[in-house]
């Protein structure tokens, strides 16, 4: 048993092509894609994704009084996971790859960017740790400078031991110059940042 799961937080069609299109989160997913095919039934016991799930009226849009643009809204195009990752996903649940997928961001009145920050997703990603010994978790997506930051900081502030690895290969960021991140995983202890490939 390999005590190991990858969480992979936000890799959605608006972070990558859509209304909050990163600049390199194309390049981060494809070369994840391509990490999964080789590696993923070697490395992990199971993979998390995590999605933002917003109402059309959330806090987070300009409209309503946030910061940024419409995105990831509950029904819409832009709200899915990214065509090529998805397809693998499928294919790694279908050769037995148990996969979780947690929502945030589902209340109109509330800001999440880690899936620890919602109530019921939280609960059940923190059983899901638990319930299947997890010790090693890997951790990739989009943003590295939003939801990415909050979810490292989140986890390892609930799985103080467990070893956590961000695969910077496969992240990217609305303000790369950001060291939110970086400063984080620097100082504290079993977390860092890892190139994968």
């Amino acid at each position: 048993m390999k005590n190991r799961t990858l969480i992979i937080v936000d890799p959605q069609i608006d972070f990558i092509s859509g209304t909050l299109a990163t600049k390199n989160g194309k390049k981060a997913i494809d070369l994840l894609v391509e990490y999964l095919k080789e590696h993923a039934d070697v490395l992990y016991d199971s993979i998390i994704i995590t999605s933002d799930f917003h109402p059309k009226n959330h806090c987070s849009f300009k409209e309503f009084g946030g910061p940024f643009e419409p995105h990831c809204v509950r029904g819409t195009q832009g709200c899915k996971v990214y065509p090529d990752l998805d397809s693998v996903l499928i294919s790694l649940r279908s050769e037995g790859m148990p996969l979780l997928a947690s929502i945030k961001g589902n209340k109109q009145d509330k800001e999440e960017f880690s899936v620890f920050q919602n109530e019921i997703s939280g609960k059940i990603l923190k059983y899901f740790i638990v319930d299947n010994n997890i010790e090693t978790i890997d951790v990739c997506g989009i943003a590295t400078d939003y939801c990415v930051y909050e979810t490292v900081k989140d986890l390892h502030e609930t799985f103080p031991n467990a070893r956590i690895s961000v695969l910077t290969d496969f992240c990217a960021a609305v303000d790369e110059s950001d060291m939110k991140l970086f400063n984080y995983c620097t100082e504290n202890k079993n977390v860092q940042l890892v190139k994968s490939i």
